[in-house]
């Protein structure tokens, strides 16, 4: 069962003086709130503060504007490897991929909330990641420098760089990243079945 007092007194009452056992899961997951909840917060409140998700939200709408609409925008997304396509298109399909992208992990998970699913470190990842490659890009000097303009790459990046070059957020997240490590030591530790089984607890059993 799980931690909550409701069932704990229950139990006691139709079951006394009988063994229990708490379940893996709750255990971990109330383990995991401690451990990982204050430092979480201070990203998830660092993030919010600097205004990005409605940051994205503008350059999206922005861009799609720019392309003509958001069908025209998702089109050049999906046709990005079509040879045929000029410079402008293709910057315009990879430009709009990073920002969907971006706008689908504001909530992302497994399902399992948290402190498993952990959607805004993911998020800020994804921003340190695509940052780097905007800048790859930029340095290849494929696209002219007239076009990155044109077509809204420095704002989208200007946009990224405002979250990465706070040293306080930055801070935040090496913090939260190595409590993540340690509840991951547990959950190996605590573990009672093959991971990522199609079986699961199941196998406790067999």
């Amino acid at each position: 069962h799980d931690m909550g007092r409701g069932i704990n007194n229950a139990l006691n009452v139709i079951f006394p003086g009988v063994a229990r056992v708490i379940c893996h899961f709750h255990l971990l997951r109330d383990i995991g709130k401690d451990l990982l909840g204050n430092a979480y917060k201070n990203v998830r409140k660092s993030l919010s503060a600097k205004q990005v998700y409605a940051d994205i939200r503008y350059q999206t709408k922005a861009l799609e504007k720019l392309i003509g609409d958001s069908k025209k925008a998702r089109n050049l997304f999906y046709r990005i490897n079509d040879s045929t396509k000029n410079l402008s298109e293709l910057l315009h399909g990879i430009l709009y991929g990073y920002l969907q992208e971006l706008k689908s992990h504001e909530y992302s998970g497994d399902g399992y909330g948290f402190p498993f699913d952990r959607p805004k470190l993911l998020y800020y990842n994804n921003i340190k990641r695509i940052y780097t490659e905007m800048e790859a890009i930029e340095n290849l000097q494929v696209f002219h420098y007239d076009l990155l303009g044109k077509c809204r790459f420095y704002k989208i990046k200007e946009v990224l760089s405002r979250v990465l070059s706070d040293k306080e957020l930055d801070g935040e997240v090496g913090d939260l990243e190595l409590h993540i490590e340690y509840f991951d030591r547990l959950r190996n530790i605590m573990r009672i079945a093959m991971p990522y089984h199609f079986l699961q607890l199941l196998h406790c059993f067999l």
